[in-house]
């Protein structure tokens, strides 16, 4: 048995030992790729990651502008490749090895991207959020470990994710929603809605357009106005 002296002496080498962790070189974020491309509008981005992640918003240059943050574990075990066609740019992230076991445990990655507002958006992670501001386009975002977000856009998006929350808030255009694991909302939404999920809730403010909607396991809630193309709502 223990004297209490003792436990004493081992709760606080404990403790030292937990700080020394917490600010381990192999945890701390760096700047591991910062790339610049000139574009011109109605191109697009096309992000594909194993792992991170991803936030795209605009500002007023012609160009594209990528930030990849990450831990020494992110830079040790990730290949990252940039190129550029004349449909836009193109960005891989790929996890090193066959072995998909425990792979990414203690890796964290990060993609901060910005873009001209005209600007198509096609992103891609297997284990991150992905978040979307100001874009008219189109585009694809999916994540098989995360929630989505897309605030202040115009264009026809899809969004899915196996394990997280869609939310969407302002957009005008076409929206195809679904999730396994998550719920799904929208705000002042402006064209057809299309929402799927297996384990929570939707709810859907919709002005014109129709609208579908259906869970397995939630409730459905519509705010609807404007001109009425058909709304179905399952449960």
């Amino acid at each position: 048995m223990f004297r209490k002296g003792s436990n004493q002496i081992l709760f606080l080498s404990f403790s030292i030992a937990l700080i020394f962790s917490l600010f381990s070189p192999s945890l701390i974020a760096k700047t591991l790729h910062v790339k610049t491309f000139t574009v011109s509008p109605g191109q697009l981005i096309e992000v594909e990651a194993d792992l991170g992640d991803i936030r795209v918003r605009t500002w007023d240059n012609d160009e594209v502008f990528i930030k990849v943050t990450g831990n020494r574990k992110a830079e040790d075990k990730i290949d990252f490749d940039f190129s550029q066609n004349s449909d836009g740019v193109f960005v891989k992230a790929d996890k090193e090895g066959s072995s998909w076991f425990n792979w990414f445990k203690g890796i964290e990655l990060k993609f901060d991207i910005k873009v001209p507002e005209n600007f198509d958006v096609y992103l891609y992670t297997s284990g991150g959020d992905i978040i979307a501001l100001d874009i008219n386009g189109e585009g694809e975002l999916k994540t098989s470990g995360g929630d989505i977000d897309i605030e202040n856009a115009s264009g026809d998006y899809v969004m899915k994710t196996s394990g997280g929350d869609i939310k969407l808030s302002g957009l005008e255009g076409n929206a195809e929603m679904a999730t396994s694991g998550g719920d799904i909302t929208t705000r002042n939404h402006r064209g057809n809605a299309s929402a799927k999920t297996s384990g929570g809730d939707i709810k859907l403010e919709v002005e014109d357009g129709k609208v579908y909607g259906s869970t397995s396991g939630g409730d459905v809630t519509l705010y609807f106005e404007g001109a009425n193309e058909g709304i179905k709502l399952k449960t």
